[in-house]
């Protein structure tokens, strides 16, 4: 390690691989503390805690439960659809969420309860959006690690489908002209890699069949970034997707379920139930008050 220089801007994985060597010449070599400094070019006050105990290579960082479970799968695709990483001048990793929907970042919070330990809640702020706001180098670099990432998802497919369906997905329902009622579970991306393993996911965990499509024209939320759709258009990979993933947000999950529910009816006949439950507004379809339902409950079953 000759020439390198270690402060506090120093490379989390540079002082992690400069532990073991501090600890190995204190327990085989018996060097004291200063000796062992001067050899790795590292602050002798340094040294002197990790050999106390008193600190670790990690320092201050906060130090994530990162084995595998749910929670962290669910967080890592959320992170990837709606987060953000930002990375200031010395080496403080923040990771952000901030979102329109409170159910979407509750969820968040509860997963970085587990992950880190310690009690995270959503705040709003001056412009309508709940945030959340963690600082962890450790995390962070393992939310960056794509092949990390992919293990975890294998490993729990349905947070992790849960958790990018939530970000990016929505149960889409519509009536046509002719009064024919129609639905699909849609997920939105710039990410085609991203989309494509979703989809592998979901085929060979779930026997879920999707499609991937890119937008003709610009989309405005992304600029000029090409917009890919990953969408389950079959009704029985509708029903799969809900008994067996599902949204984590109560208002998509259940729109999912009023959708299911429709789609043993005659396809005009679900248009009229949908118009009880659903009033257009441009090009989106808006839940009326729960007075207006006549049939069932969401979620619940349609017979002609």
């Amino acid at each position: 390690m000759v020439g390198t220089t270690f402060t506090s801007r120093t490379p989390l994985s540079m002082r992690m691989r400069a532990y073991p060597r501090v600890i190995t010449l204190r327990n085989d070599c018996g060097w004291g503390y200063k000796r062992i400094a001067k050899k790795v070019e590292l602050p002798a006050s340094t040294v002197h805690n990790w050999l106390q105990g008193r600190d670790t290579s990690t320092g201050s960082c906060s130090r994530p439960n990162l084995v595998l479970s749910p929670s962290l799968s669910y967080l890592a695709v959320a992170f990837v659809g709606d987060g953000g990483l930002i990375r200031s001048s010395s080496y403080h990793y923040e990771i952000r969420l901030a979102v329109k929907d409170l159910d979407f970042a509750k969820n968040f919070g509860s997963c970085i309860s587990v992950v880190l330990g310690r009690n995270k809640l959503p705040r709003l702020n001056e412009i309508g959006f709940y945030v959340i706001r963690i600082w962890s180098r450790l995390l962070s670099d393992y939310l960056a690690n794509r092949r990390e990432v992919q293990q975890l998802a294998e490993a729990y497919p349905a947070e992790f489908i849960r958790g990018f369906a939530d970000a990016e997905g929505s149960a889409v329902g519509s009536v046509d002209r002719n009064g024919v009622f129609a639905s699909s579970v849609v997920m939105v991306n710039t990410d085609r890699e991203l989309l494509d393993f979703v989809g592998h996911l979901l085929l060979s965990h779930y026997g879920i069949a999707s499609t991937l499509t890119q937008e003709k024209r610009t989309h405005r939320m992304w600029g000029k970034l090409p917009c890919y759709y990953l969408t389950i258009r079959r009704h029985m990979d509708q029903r799969r997707f809900v008994e067996s993933i599902g949204f984590g947000m109560a208002r998509k999950q259940e729109r999912l379920k009023i959708a299911v529910s429709l789609l043993g009816l005659r396809p005009r006949r679900a248009g009229v139930e949908w118009r009880k439950m659903f009033r257009k507004s441009g090009h989106r379809w808006i839940r009326r008050k729960p007075f207006g339902e006549r049939v069932g409950a969401p979620g619940g079953t349609f017979s002609e």
